[in-house]
């Protein structure tokens, strides 16, 4: 005879998960917003604002806090509005993870509530903060959906080496995040004369270029392409604060001469 297994089951009445879907967004955006939640068919239930609207970039700070997958980005973010009542089924889902502090296997909807199967309470807040989140300025990117090292560099060993060939790589990005997810690092390792500053899926790759013109900006050099260290990242930070900080004291001199040399003659400071 089969043995049946015993799940531990919790159930949600859809009022209840209006009322969890309110304190999270009052907690990531400070704002008193009243939901609604609901089934929508035999499998597909979401909340919305009963009494508000939110705009793209609250929708993205809700799915940011919430580490949303790249799906829920897709279906949340309106691709023909600047706004949206409505949190579509994969945020709600993840705001409804967030505030319960659980995890579950499986899910079963019904007219008057919603059954969380297999459902266990996270001991700590480490279980839900893991290393595949990387925060960066603006925007939060989960690090298993970013494109391989691999996938970078044969893109443009296959269009061209150029900016104009990352960029066109980045594309994606742009449209999911806002965001390039690259930035120049325009000053020299010693070796080259700048590089790029890339996150993949392993990791944070430096692109170097030695030289530039004016239709593709920035040429590549694929065979120095490395996956950044945290050492390595330490040495370019305090390269850039060494330059940055010399470049600020030599343009507040050279302000301070300007301002000498345009007083009128005989002025004093």
């Amino acid at each position: 005879m089969e043995q049946k297994k015993i799940c531990p089951a919790r159930k949600l009445t859809w009022d209840e998960i209006a009322h969890l879907m309110d304190l999270e967004i009052q907690e990531v955006l400070n704002r008193s917003v009243h939901c609604s939640a609901f089934l929508e068919d035999t499998l597909y239930w979401s909340a919305a604002a009963t009494d508000y609207r939110f705009s793209i970039a609250e929708l993205k700070e809700l799915l940011w806090a919430a580490h949303a997958e790249l799906d829920d980005w897709k279906e949340t973010i309106p691709s023909d509005s600047d706004g949206s009542k409505s949190l579509g089924m994969g945020l709600s889902n993840c705001l409804l993870h967030s505030a319960l502090h659980a995890e579950w296997e499986c899910e079963h909807c019904t007219e008057e509530a919603l059954w969380l199967l297999n459902y266990r309470e996270l001991s700590g807040k480490q279980e839900t903060e893991t290393e595949d989140i990387l925060n960066l300025p603006g925007v939060s990117v989960r690090v298993s959906e970013l494109k391989t090292r691999h996938d970078l560099l044969s893109y443009l060993f296959e269009n061209g080496p150029s900016h104009s060939s990352l960029m066109d790589f980045c594309d994606s990005y742009r449209e999911l995040y806002h965001n390039e997810l690259c930035w120049p690092y325009p000053i020299s390792d010693g070796k080259h004369l700048g590089t790029f500053l890339i996150p993949v899926r392993e990791g944070i790759l430096s692109l170097p270029y030695d030289e530039a013109d004016k239709t593709d900006y920035e040429t590549f050099c694929l065979e120095d392409a490395k996956t950044f260290s945290a050492e390595d990242m330490a040495a370019f930070l305090d390269d850039w604060r060494s330059f940055s900080k010399e470049l600020s004291d030599a343009m507040e001199m050279m302000q301070k001469f300007l301002q000498r040399k345009e007083r009128p003659n005989g002025e004093s400071s």
